[in-house]
């Protein structure tokens, strides 16, 4: 298998969308996608016309609006790893 691939790369950005959904819920109670508002879309847009992916510009956004995640913690990944 190509690990340069498109597909791969797709499969691993879903991926890690993923882990950082989940750790915001798990932090904040919400996540990016969820704690967006109507009034959030003319920003998002200005933000991709700019470069940055819609995750990007929702991340943005949340954090603008929540804060930083804290650092997930190595243990809490092998945890993580281990129940998979």
């Amino acid at each position: 298998m190509n690990m340069n691939s498109d597909y791969d790369t797709s499969e691993h950005e879903a991926l890690r969308i993923g882990l950082i959904i989940s750790q915001q819920e798990a932090q904040f109670g919400v996540n990016m996608y969820d704690a967006l508002l109507p009034n959030d879309e003319p920003r998002i847009e200005d933000l991709v016309k700019k470069g940055c992916t819609l995750d990007e510009a929702v991340m943005c956004i949340f954090e603008a609006r929540f804060g930083k995640m804290k650092p997930i913690s190595p243990v809490s990944i092998t945890v993580i790893a281990q129940e998979v």
